[in-house]
């Protein structure tokens, strides 16, 4: 009797268990699915904002309206914000259903980088880029770009007011040939607390804003690449993320 009890009751936390997982996994389709519209209808509403915000730009910068420029600048870059968060959400889904999907081309992450550098760095923030004349890899410069975007901007958020954000470009002898590039910060440090799943989704440190995506996603393109992300502590104080890539033959 014993023993027939002890079956009947593991058999139904058996069901139990299996009940509860099929609950959460439909919560999990069913939030997906919902990132997914939801995300489509963000940038098609997102695209004509932005276009209305430049505009506004062009025409304060053109008639010398100094208050308004600054106003739109600051408006874009919100825009611009929301645009890439949009684009996180999207590629964490087509992440879940397999349909993450590059477009590789031949691509100078030198010039790249110097976009990046140039768009990001601010009167309170230089970006000094150090980089050879060029280094070539096969690779989506739209995923490339966020990836980037996203650890400059990390770095900038984490150095204090004054102190310089480094992004180096080197070539690598291989095997196999790779391209290294180095984003070095003068901030804290990372977080102890999220140290170890820095590269967790909605991994967030004290104070951290966002939904903790960033670092996920760059790592995922990266790997996604045959490369790889990683951090390290920087010497002299900081952090040091460096991505390596395939180089291009």
């Amino acid at each position: 009797m014993a023993r027939w009890v002890g079956l009947i009751v593991h058999r139904a936390e058996a069901v139990e268990r299996v009940r509860a997982q099929a609950v959460a996994e439909g919560r999990r389709a069913a939030a997906e699915e919902m990132v997914t519209v939801v995300g489509h209808d963000l940038r098609n509403y997102l695209s004509p904002v932005h276009g209305r915000v430049q505009l506004l730009k062009r025409r304060a910068e053109l008639e010398g309206r100094t208050p308004d420029l600054r106003d739109a600048e600051a408006a874009e870059r919100a825009v611009a914000g929301l645009t890439r968060l949009v684009s996180d959400l999207l590629d964490l889904s087509r992440i879940d259903r397999g349909l993450f999907e590059l477009q590789r081309a031949r691509l100078d992450v030198v010039a790249l980088a110097r976009e990046v550098s140039a768009a990001l760095e601010s009167a309170d923030h230089g970006i000094r880029v150090e980089a050879p004349g060029e280094a070539v890899v096969e690779g989506d410069a739209v995923k490339l770009r966020q990836v980037l975007e996203n650890l400059v901007s990390n770095a900038l958020r984490h150095s204090p007011p004054g102190a310089p954000v480094s992004l180096r470009v080197a070539r690598g002898a291989g095997p196999p040939p790779q391209v290294r590039i180095e984003v070095c910060d003068r901030g804290p440090g990372i977080d102890p607390a999220v140290a170890d799943r820095l590269f967790s989704r909605f991994a967030r440190g004290a104070g951290s804003g966002g939904l903790g995506l960033g670092m996920y996603l760059a790592r995922e393109i990266a790997v996604a690449h045959g490369g790889a992300l990683h951090f390290a502590a920087a010497p002299g104080g900081g952090t040091v993320f460096t991505l390596t890539l395939p180089e291009a033959r």
